[in-house]
């Protein structure tokens, strides 16, 4: 069995051969090489580039040979006189024969002397009278390409907008493990949420333990009750998280549109799972005292558009823990 060095000096030989012009010799010498390299387990890839350099140089000897059968310049253009003097019915079918006639013309220009003035203009001329009927078919194509930009172009700004929600779905994941720090919403901002989507159902019932404090990043209230206590979803939405965490123990979070979102932890036990729908005032969960908890109480969030908003800005009649022991 030869050696891959063996082989590269018989690619050596045939490329010599080549040169020379004795090419059916190095073909024989080429397709050897071809043969003996299909026994190797592995053929290096110095070896491997130069035997399919080898290969492209017989091939385009093999298609020299081959066209040397092959109609002439002046046959080539009684071909294109023919097409267009009778134009086929088909322009696709016509396009595909032009182009061929062009491809055989090229060749020529690689294997043979230069066509003649004469030959060059009458096939010039002829082309651009034989494409003529194919008009229509190239600006159906380019229609075709235009709408195809439209589209793409459609693809990417929908892309575009995916990703910004996918931005502000972040900066909820965010603002649940505490890392985004919540931002006051002043009077009139307050009215604009109220004008969209406004929570209308009070998530529990009971007394506020401790209240929103952007500062020290709790952005909600703590609603203390005894476990058990039914917890209601505020206003008509979707459930994008249920789900538990050693934090927050058993946990909701509900989608209600135009940037609402309404959290709810350390629950007992959640009566809904990731992508079911709610209404106002429906039982979502049982309060309870899961996850890092000091006792049986709702953790409650309102975020809009990736802000946090103070929950008693929309359920007023909430009482304070304290007022309650005051009295």
């Amino acid at each position: 069995m030869e050696t891959n060095k063996d082989l590269f000096k018989e690619l050596d030989k045939a490329e010599k051969l080549f040169q020379d012009g004795s090419i059916k010799n190095a073909q024989k010498l080429v397709r050897s090489v071809l043969h003996e390299s299909k026994k190797l387990k592995k053929v290096p890839n110095k070896l491997r580039h130069k035997l399919n350099f080898s290969l492209a140089q017989s091939r385009y000897f093999d298609d020299v040979s081959a066209f040397a059968a092959n109609p002439k310049r002046n046959d080539l253009i009684n071909e294109l006189k023919t097409i267009a003097e009778k134009p086929n019915d088909k322009p696709k079918h016509q396009a595909n024969l032009i182009h061929d006639i062009q491809s055989k013309w090229q060749h020529l220009d690689h294997t043979s002397k230069p066509a003649s003035r004469d030959q060059w203009n009458e096939f010039n001329k002829l082309t651009n009278i034989a494409w003529e009927p194919c008009k229509d078919f190239f600006n159906e194509l380019k229609q075709i390409k235009i709408e195809n930009a439209n589209k793409r172009k459609e693809i990417i700004n929908n892309i575009d907008k995916s990703i910004e929600e996918i931005a502000l779905m972040k900066s909820y994941i965010d603002s649940i493990i505490g890392t985004e720090k919540g931002n006051d919403l002043n009077e009139n901002n307050i009215r604009y949420i109220l004008a969209n989507n406004l929570p209308t159902v009070k998530p529990a019932d009971g007394l506020i333990s401790r209240t929103y404090d952007t500062e020290t990043k709790h952005f909600g209230i703590d609603v203390v009750n005894i476990e058990g206590t039914p917890i209601f979803a505020i206003a008509d939405g979707q459930i994008v998280f249920s789900d538990f965490s050693d934090d927050f123990g058993h946990f909701i979070i509900i989608d209600h549109q135009n940037g609402y979102l309404s959290h709810y932890y350390h629950n007992q036990e959640n009566f809904f799972k990731k992508g079911d729908t709610v209404k106002a005032g429906d039982v979502i969960a049982k309060l309870g005292n899961t996850g890092m908890s000091t006792g049986p109480h709702l953790h409650f969030e309102i975020w809009k558009d990736g802000n946090s908003i103070d929950p008693i800005n929309f359920f007023e009649d909430f009482n304070l823990k304290s007022d309650k022991l005051s009295q």
